[in-house]
């Protein structure tokens, strides 16, 4: 499993100045790769993304995925 941290190639704190959570408790890093924020330790957004389109329940309640309806 691989988990958000200051290790990864796409980590960047650069943007992350006014953006850590309530009293600072939460430290997050920019993902360069998927352009968003993430929180560190937490689960990779690519693997996250992947579980998803697998999850069975995910899809009864929220629809087929993107790669599943593409042609």
């Amino acid at each position: 499993m691989k988990w958000c941290d200051f290790s990864c190639e796409y980590a960047s704190t650069d943007r992350t100045d006014n953006t850590a959570g309530a009293c600072r408790r939460e430290m997050v890093m920019f993902c360069e790769r998927f352009g968003q924020f993430v929180k560190k330790n937490e689960m990779c957004i690519e693997i996250k993304r992947r579980m998803r389109d697998q999850d069975p329940e995910y899809q009864r309640l929220f629809g087929k995925s993107p790669s599943s309806t593409a042609r």
